[in-house]
């Protein structure tokens, strides 16, 4: 069992330890720990603490690059409402639906498999999570759908998103760096949020 944040505790679908008190779990298939939902991997674990601050009761997320869903999957256990997970392999999908399944929130996690060009976003978003590496087709549709984050939403990212975003926000965009957090290994996260 790994505990991050103040409130997620992540463990295997074999791991019969009691989940503390105060905390959600996430189960996740051994087999499927992916190298981009790892929660041993530190920039998944700051992300997911990201989620664990930014993740309020009835919050509507979109998840850029669910990848084996692991994000998803914190989001409703943080308390979202629904999660719209969009992912451009169909077998990671198929991971997010099967996680899903296993953690009891396949009715609150819609999956959607695209290459982020005939996505239509959700007319009120509160947090949006990016977290791929296919930037050539998402670069567009990222600026468009901050325009669906509500006033206050927030979007956590990994840098060479945070250009992007910087761009829009430069050319008369209300989104304003909030904050950006160090991760071992060299990353780093970002959070963007929307007067």
């Amino acid at each position: 069992m790994l505990l991050i944040g103040s409130r997620l505790a992540i463990k295997g679908d074999w791991d019969t330890i009691p989940t503390p008190i105060g905390r959600v779990e996430v189960l996740l298939k051994p087999s499927r720990h992916i190298r981009e939902g790892n929660p041993y991997v530190p920039y998944t674990r700051a992300m997911l603490e990201a989620l664990d601050s930014l993740v309020s009761t009835d919050d509507v997320v979109e998840d850029f690059g669910a990848g084996n869903g692991i994000l998803s999957l914190a989001a409703i256990k943080l308390g979202a409402r629904v999660v719209w997970a969009y992912e451009m392999f169909q077998w990671k999908a198929d991971l997010t639906i099967e996680h899903a399944i296993l953690n009891g929130v396949s009715k609150e996690i819609n999956v959607l498999v695209s290459d982020f060009t005939q996505i239509t976003f959700m007319p009120t978003t509160d947090v949006i999570v990016v977290d791929l590496s296919h930037l050539a087709t998402l670069k567009a549709s990222l600026v468009q759908a901050t325009h669906s984050l509500r006033s206050g939403g927030a979007i956590l990212t990994m840098p060479i998103i945070q250009d992007v975003l910087e761009l829009d926000a430069a050319s008369g965009s209300d989104l304003i760096l909030e904050s950006q957090v160090a991760v071992t290994g060299g990353f780093s996260l970002a959070i963007f949020r929307r007067n």
